[in-house]
């Protein structure tokens, strides 16, 4: 049994690099980020705490001086206490004056006493405001005591991760990175490869093989670059982190660009893998059908990369601050994937018409799901880290799914108006060759009143013929009918010829209409026969040899007619020489073509 051929070229490249060891600077970016946000939420809880800390000092303050406050009012209480007590005791002192300083003295204690009753009651709600703070202070010093220990511990991995990296590795990254010619490289992967499906029946697609490594060569590089650089700003925040002069607002930074081209370069990773995976999942059809899918394949993923590339080059401008709205309208282009959805609602919409039995899976499948990842990464990355808005820049915000029952509400009605034009076509044709093989006489006015009511009557009764027949055709035409612009369309997700002839074998079980095919045995149909030859004229005894020919002749035109309407010519083959026999006379019954 064979290994997924993503598996094989993962752990190519792990060893390559040293993913594969403990200490790598795969591990060092993952580290990196979180020491930096683990620094950040440190200094955040810190700064919270400072801000606390001031708040609670403040309101010490106020209560410190308005235990003061109460101190000055109490003694200067006291004072008028012993001023008092000093007039009581003098008695050289006249009646008026005594008079005037004891209201004096009374007055201004009445006034110290509101003071001291306004500052105790300031006293109470600063002292509530205290306890507030304080077990604010208390639960910010909690949580900053658990951040500063994640800190510790982040800080802790990295620099451990970070000082047992291979420095022969870095070597040799960065040699992979500055070298041009890696067909060595290309050669040991395919060599691999080559062996991992050496028992299989249908061997590895070669173009597929030869573009996944390619692309996995380009990811790969590109991704080094982006770890040796985290690995440099690794030592500065060291170093930073040292000197207690750390510039966090700039790793934010790094930490948000280099995010953003990781991601993305992750997200075209798992594209590939999907593209791999569907290399298996198309073997069934024999070497030489699994080469043509494949040939197909290559193509659509040539034209897929474009479009990706036009992404990663819209995040590397806004990195660089250089994006302008123009690029993002040239190069950003959401249609290309809504326009895959509409290939495949149109390709269910056919293969549902067909009514084939099982379920058939749409050959680009893999597409959808590689490119629509490709697309959410994007967004979020360019709305949740550069708070670009893209609404600007796609289409009105119309869902696939109501734009499609719009179209196929637009395409019943274009079926129904044909359909009934088709019907009235028909009827009108079929009663011009009524009147062209019946020589009924209209010379004399005596009988044009009479033949008048014959038509009359006979469109009537033509009419509730035709109903059972049209109500059954209409069934069958609504089931299997195909749109104008669908019959020109060429199919690019399978074989198309499989299609039609899935298609014509299913028309080949179409049978007839009831009323043109059974037998009528009872007592009424064979009157409503009759009162149609009388209506029209027409009698067995004016049958000749020559009408016989026009009989056969009408049957050829009534055939045509029904080739018309697409109805196998080869049910009538399989009735007994007496049923067809019967048929032609109930047609002619029914029709009137015999004079």
């Amino acid at each position: 049994m064979y290994e997924r051929n993503a598996i094989v070229i993962d752990r190519y490249f792990s060893s390559l690099f040293g993913f594969d060891k403990k200490n790598n600077i795969k591990n060092n970016a993952n580290y990196y980020f979180e020491l930096v946000e683990a620094l950040e939420k440190y200094q955040n809880a810190s700064d919270e705490e400072n801000v606390i800390m001031t708040d609670f000092e403040k309101i010490a303050q106020k209560i410190k001086n308005t235990q003061s406050k109460q101190e000055d009012l109490e003694l200067k209480e006291r004072k008028y206490f012993e001023y008092r007590k000093i007039l009581f005791e003098n008695l050289d002192e006249d009646d008026l004056t005594l008079k005037k300083e004891f209201d004096k003295i009374e007055n201004e204690i009445s006034i110290i006493e509101n003071d001291i009753k306004e500052n105790a009651e300031i006293f109470v709600e600063e002292i509530k405001e205290f306890n507030d703070k304080s077990e604010i202070r208390n639960k910010c010093g909690r949580q900053r005591r658990v951040v500063e220990n994640d800190y510790q511990k982040a800080l802790d991995t990295t620099i451990e991760n970070y000082k047992n990296i291979s420095k022969d590795k870095l070597k040799e990254i960065k040699s992979f990175i500055k070298t041009e010619n890696k067909q060595n490289i290309i050669n040991q992967m395919k060599e691999s490869i080559l062996k991992n499906g050496a028992k299989e029946k249908v061997p590895f697609d070669s173009n597929v093989i030869n573009k996944a490594i390619d692309i996995s060569l380009y990811l790969e590089g590109k991704k080094a670059e982006i770890l040796l650089s985290i690995y440099d700003k690794t030592t500065k925040l060291i170093n930073e982190i040292k000197n207690d002069s750390i510039q966090i607002e700039k790793h934010l930074k790094h930490v948000n660009n280099f995010k953003s081209k990781l991601d993305f370069l992750n997200v075209i990773t798992d594209y590939i893998i999907i593209f791999l995976d569907n290399e298996r999942m198309n073997t069934i059809g024999g070497e030489e059908e699994h080469k043509k899918i494949m040939s197909e394949a290559c193509e659509h993923l040539q034209e897929d990369l474009e479009e990706i590339q036009n992404m990663y080059s819209l995040i590397v401008k806004e990195i660089n601050g250089k994006a302008s709205k123009k690029q993002y309208k040239e190069l950003y282009n959401i249609d290309y994937l809504n326009k895959l959805k509409e290939d495949e609602r149109r390709f269910e919409r056919d293969i549902k018409r067909l009514n084939m039995i099982g379920t058939v899976i749409y050959p680009d499948y893999w597409r959808i799901e590689g490119m629509e990842k490709i697309f959410d990464t994007f967004k979020q990355i360019m709305t949740n880290t550069y708070q670009v808005d893209l609404s600007e820049f796609e289409p009105l915000n119309i869902t696939f799914e109501v734009k499609q029952k719009v179209i196929d509400s637009q395409t019943e009605n274009d079926e129904a108006k044909n359909e009934i034009e088709e019907e009235l076509n028909e009827d009108t044709n079929m009663y011009d060759s009524f009147e062209d093989t019946n020589n009924v006489t209209q010379e004399s006015n005596e009988f044009e009143e009479e033949d008048k009511r014959k038509e009359l009557k006979f469109d009537v009764l033509q009419k509730d013929s035709n109903s059972e027949e049209d109500e059954d055709d209409s069934e069958d035409e609504d089931e299997f009918q195909w749109d104008e612009d669908d019959e020109n369309d060429e199919l690019k997700f399978g074989n198309s010829k499989e299609l039609v002839e899935e298609e014509n074998d299913y028309e080949e079980e179409i049978e007839l209409p009831d009323d043109l095919i059974e037998d009528k045995k009872n007592d009424e149909d064979d009157e409503r026969d009759k009162e149609i030859d009388e209506i029209l004229g027409i009698f067995d005894t004016d049958y000749t040899e020559e009408n016989d020919n026009n009989d056969e002749q009408d049957e050829d035109h009534i055939l045509q007619i029904e080739d018309d309407d697409e109805l196998d010519d080869n049910v009538f083959e399989k009735e007994d020489d007496e049923e067809v026999k019967t048929e032609k006379s109930k047609k002619r019954s029914l029709f009137g073509r015999r004079k």
